[in-house]
């Protein structure tokens, strides 16, 4: 009986093993009829309409909606008539996909254009921006929707692109025939959500752009190779006057210098830039510029390629007290607040004593002057100087364009080996991270 027993079990394990097998061969046979009928190759487009949220906000629903519109009568037909399929519309954006990435560049080459031309005809208060982003790959394609990674991958490269620009992958860029292309490989990134490193491809669309950067000398050698890549763009349809070709030339260099700002994180000479140009391209692209840093408060940034720390406000307060906006960790300046900034195009700095009337000494050095500060009294700093704090904590400042307090914490260490038997390290510990970045106060 034990040994009928044993086998029962067997048996059964053996009948287990046969379905799934059974199984297995026709999950198989299921993922390679999906795969012929349901995943090809293709080459996904994504586009966003750049602040469209923001116009509805400053200008109402109503107009928003009219510029969307506008947006998707320019967009859809261009989609269609390059052999491409509109998946859907998002709000102020389009998921479309190509057979061809050829048609895909070239729709959104055609894109950029159109809505270069209909921003010049309609010329007002809001204008049409659009970014877009391109990645080939196998996706599965339904009736209605696609999937897989090459979508995603194609949103980031949406997401990434400038207003006005249109970035392809290496997928894409490898899959293009001999066509009127002008593309330039400008960086290698990490795509947020997504693993390794990615290649990002311009697609040059203006004429004006285009001239500019064959005329630029020292290429690196991606770059050489991402110019040896194309041939020269289609010109547009019709011809512009001199006086309008002149415009656009003028228009294309102002914005480009605009975007190398933006790229380099220049916000300050950004902002500055964007009050001083007089062409409506750059107010339209940056015209929410003054909003975000408003909201922002503190902007990490750079300042003359300097990492700097850009607090959005005319007065600060900061110093060794936990409500300042520029907090200090260093215990031999006073825990009262010290409110600093900018007053009639020159900085000003006063020391609050909360009522005690005993602060530890602040002097104030310029040109070799000394000052020594009393609370509660606003002194005017002039355009430079020196804020020494306790003796041998030196804050140099200068002003700079009128508008703005720019601060350096300078190293004591030598003072206080000169002065006092503790170490730098007993009192501020914390001073390589809070001296690090470049201090910009105003707006």
């Amino acid at each position: 009986m034990a040994i009928e027993d044993n086998r029962l079990p067997k048996k059964e394990n053996e009948s287990v093993s046969v379905d799934l097998d059974k199984l297995l061969d026709e999950r198989e046979r299921l993922d390679e009829l999906i795969k012929k009928k349901f995943t090809k190759t293709i080459t996904i487009m994504f586009t966003d309409m750049k602040g469209s949220s923001s116009i509805a906000e400053s200008e109402g629903d109503v107009i928003s909606r009219s510029l969307i519109k506008k947006h998707n009568d320019i967009l859809l037909p261009v989609i269609r008539d390059n052999k491409g399929v509109l998946v859907k519309t998002m709000g102020d954006g389009t998921l479309s996909y190509f057979d061809q990435a050829d048609d895909a560049v070239r729709a959104a080459v055609r894109i950029q254009s159109d809505i270069e031309d209909f921003n010049h005809l309609h010329p007002g208060k809001t204008s049409i921006l659009v970014r877009i982003g391109l990645n080939t790959g196998t996706s599965i394609v339904e009736k209605d929707d696609i999937f897989g990674d090459v979508v995603n991958v194609a949103s980031r490269f949406q997401s990434i692109a400038l207003p006005g620009e249109v970035y392809i992958s290496e997928n894409t860029y490898k899959s293009l025939g001999d066509q009127s292309f002008y593309c330039k490989l400008i960086q290698e990134t990490k795509l947020k959500g997504m693993k390794g490193i990615y290649k990002v491809y311009k697609v040059f669309w203006d004429p004006a752009e285009i001239e500019r950067d064959k005329s630029r000398k020292g290429l690196s050698a991606e770059d050489e190779e991402g110019l040896d890549r194309t041939i020269a763009l289609e010109t547009f349809s019709g011809a512009d006057t001199a006086v309008r070709k002149e415009t656009r030339e003028e228009e294309a260099g102002t914005l480009q210098k605009a975007k190398d700002l933006e790229k380099e994180n220049e916000l300050l000479e950004l902002y500055l830039y964007y009050h001083q140009t007089k062409p409506k391209v750059i107010r339209d692209i940056y015209r929410n510029l003054e909003s975000e840093l408003e909201n922002a408060g503190k902007i990490e940034t750079r300042f003359n390629g300097e990492d700097a720390l850009w607090i959005f406000k005319d007065i600060i307060t900061m110093g060794r007290t936990p409500e300042a906006d520029l907090p200090f960790t260093n215990k031999a300046i006073s825990r009262v607040p010290i409110i600093i900034g900018m007053k009639n195009g020159e900085g000003s700095l006063e020391i609050k004593s909360r009522g005690t009337g005993e602060i530890k000494p602040v002097e104030i050095d310029r040109s070799g002057m000394k000052v020594t500060m009393k609370p509660d009294i606003a002194y005017n700093l002039g355009k430079s100087g020196v804020i020494i704090f306790s003796v041998c904590f030196p804050v140099e400042y200068k002003v700079y364009k009128d508008r703005f307090i720019v601060l350096r914490i300078l190293n004591p260490e030598e003072c206080i080996k000169k002065h006092f038997k503790f170490q730098m390290k007993d009192v501020w510990k914390n001073f390589e991270a809070e001296s690090g970045k470049i201090v910009v106060i105003g707006k």
